[in-house]
């Protein structure tokens, strides 16, 4: 491998809000390597592009996520000159990224922009009775009118509004379908 001539990249990462990026991931990918690196504890990054390899004039590409995944950006730039002095803006995720070997699994990171910790954890209610609390706790209601007393359909009112949905039995009553939950 030839020695290349250094080259810097430094700035800084910003959130979708504006905020400096603690720990981001940044991957380097030119036509010879790829290599990795991380903003400090400002949010500014500093590599020698040297270190990876590198044509003058080609298009480097910079993937950068922060620590929970939720803000990302795909980043270009064409090398030019002997340094380059850019800040990169992170976006929001609005879709789930596949993960390959769990896929198609959808992996949740962080709940109100948080990281899942216990001090922020997933917003879930635990019930000391034996009710399903569907939101906090509705009330229910079997309709029976078979003969033998297996329920045509099941109602359920929250918060004053009811749904409800279908039982369908085969001819040894067994049940085979339920249906969606349809507002009444």
């Amino acid at each position: 491998m030839p020695p290349y001539q250094s080259y810097l990249v430094f700035g800084y990462v910003f959130n979708s809000i504006g905020l400096n990026v603690v720990n981001a991931s940044l991957t380097v990918i030119t036509s010879v390597s790829r290599k990795y690196y991380t903003t400090n504890s400002d949010g500014t990054f500093l590599y020698d592009l040297a270190e990876a390899g590198y044509s003058s004039g080609e298009t480097v590409t910079v993937e950068i996520t922060e620590t929970y995944n939720n803000e990302f950006k795909t980043h270009t730039f064409v090398v030019t000159g002997f340094f380059l002095n850019e800040n990169i803006t992170l976006e929001l995720r609005t879709i789930a990224k596949g993960v390959s070997d769990i896929s198609p699994l959808t992996i949740l990171h962080s709940v109100g922009r948080k990281p899942i910790t216990t001090d922020n954890p997933l917003p879930i209610q635990l019930t000391s009775n034996t009710e399903i609390d569907l939101v906090n706790n509705p009330s229910y209601a079997w309709n029976i009118t078979r003969a033998d007393g297996q329920p045509d359909s099941e109602d359920v009112t929250m918060n004053g509004v009811t749904y409800r949905r279908t039982f369908t039995y085969n001819s040894n009553n067994f049940l085979i379908t339920r249906s969606s939950w349809v507002r009444q």
